[in-house]
């Protein structure tokens, strides 16, 4: 039985298609504050007030549960994406900043197992995304819904405990992404002036909590999109040059068993796109294609995740650093792209703190101490409190590959993995339909994902302990 045969063909009266607003379209200029009289107080104080659909999706892993409210009773057609821009929209949302770890994973793992895993972890991970998509289109008819979200799904399938689970899990890995920029950017500007990382994380703060204080976000996306892409391309002739060096000698280790937890982790960190999975579903104007499209581009995601990270390895051997850029030699061409994908990384932070901003401020943080005409206030000292927990987290941990491991484990892992087969467990028993070959594919993911993400999760734990003593 298919994934597709769990639908109930339930005609929505209110059309699904043309009333329906997408999130992951990059293109439209709604404002979250035109919404209709319905709308209450609530829903729309001022935490949204200068953000539109542009800023909730164009961020790596984001849902917002309010947005749900303000679409089921918004009746508004955003153009819809086609093949190819819901393509490229998939692809940025996996090829980010985890890729540069990849070298330093292949390290731990092993070349063979590395590329193994990586393939057998793609083919999971097109899966479960697969099980994410068919939960939501099953949910939206047996409800008659016109739209739903990674955490709207959570809450009708699971409960309320599936919801706050799922709004746990995309702070812990947002926030995490935020604090590993942070030892992206220290760590790379110490090997660039050959100063302690230490050094640059009070240097950095500054402009990173001023980047976080934009509302319209969205205006820094291109420069982060073209920025990234260029810079992976330089970076790949480099250190694809450096491969093939024949003057170079190059040590490679067999695989090692102890460290395997760590490779896992930086991979789920890698293919934890799941949270961008419902939005371009969504935008597509085709979406029974999507699951076409999603295979399509796993395959090239892989591809380059196998390539960068194989290159990497057998470029730098078992020198290689978790942040394989402070590998490259002190030439002033490395400097030059050293220091531009600082910038990149400076310009992507505030798009990856936003969701973890937004989902505290849905919550209200801080409303029992402080009045209404404080709002603003509010905002920008839970911005600054983040921007200081994550450089301080950022100042303890410098250890960039470990510490992407971590995150990988602890959030990424049951993002990816467990919900996903969580979701279809529970699916399959509201149908009647949960035959035991069903229920036992279902368990070996949770039990692969609940083993792999404590395994990684201590072992991560264990070396940062190690290299900081």
């Amino acid at each position: 039985m298919s994934d597709e045969e769990l639908i109930i063909n339930k005609p929505s009266d209110s059309g699904i298609g043309t009333e329906s607003i997408s999130e992951a379209n990059l293109q439209g200029e709604v404002s979250l504050n035109e919404t209709n009289e319905n709308i209450t107080e609530t829903e729309t104080q001022p935490i949204l007030e200068s953000t539109s659909i542009d800023n909730l999706v164009t961020f790596r892993k984001f849902q917002l549960p309010i947005v749900t409210k303000f679409l089921k009773r918004t009746k508004t057609e955003i153009p819809k994406t086609g093949f190819l821009q819901s393509s490229f929209n998939f692809f940025k949302g996996f090829v980010c900043t985890g890729i540069i770890a990849e070298p330093y994973a292949f390290k731990e793992a092993g070349i063979v197992t590395a590329i193994i895993s990586l393939v057998l972890l793609s083919l999971l991970s097109f899966h479960t995304m697969s099980i994410l998509v068919t939960a939501k289109r099953f949910v939206m008819n047996k409800y008659d819904l016109q739209y739903l979200t990674f955490t709207d799904i959570g809450e009708y399938l699971l409960g309320k405990w599936g919801k706050n689970a799922i709004d746990f899990f995309l702070f812990l890995t947002q926030f995490g992404f935020c604090c590993a920029y942070v030892i992206f950017i220290s760590g790379t500007l110490g090997n660039i002036f050959s100063k302690s990382p230490a050094i640059f994380v009070p240097v950095a703060f500054l402009p990173l909590y001023l980047l976080t204080l934009i509302r319209n976000v969205k205006k820094l996306v291109p420069y982060e999109i073209a920025g990234s892409f260029l810079l992976l391309f330089s970076l790949s002739i480099v250190v694809g040059i450096e491969c093939v060096d024949p003057e170079k000698g190059r040590k490679v280790s067999a695989a090692e068993w102890k460290t395997l937890p760590i490779f896992f982790g930086i991979v789920a960190y890698s293919f934890e796109g799941i949270g961008i999975i419902l939005p371009i579903e969504n935008s597509m104007k085709k979406p029974q294609k999507f699951k076409k499209l999603m295979g399509i581009n796993l395959f090239f995601v892989t591809i380059v995740y196998i390539v960068f990270g194989l290159l990497g390895y057998l470029a730098y051997g078992t020198d290689t650093k978790g942040n394989v850029i402070t590998n490259l030699e002190q030439n002033p061409l490395n400097i030059v792209m050293k220091s531009a994908y600082v910038l990149v990384v400076l310009l992507t932070y505030p798009l990856q703190m936003f969701p973890a901003v937004e989902l505290l401020e849905i919550k209200n943080c801080f409303r029992k101490h402080m009045g209404k005409k404080h709002w603003e206030l509010r905002r920008n000292l839970l911005r600054f409190g983040l921007v200081l927990i994550s450089s301080l987290i950022g100042l303890a941990i410098p250890q960039f590959g470990l510490f992407l491991s971590l995150i990988g484990s602890l959030g990424s892992t049951a993002l990816c993995f467990i919900l996903p087969a969580v979701f279809d467990i529970q699916l399959r028993r509201e149908n009647g339909k949960n035959r035991t070959v069903w229920k036992v594919k279902n368990y070996a993911i949770v039990i692969f994902g609940a083993i792999a993400a404590v395994a990684g999760t201590v072992v991560s734990i264990q070396n940062i302990i190690s290299a900081l003593f």
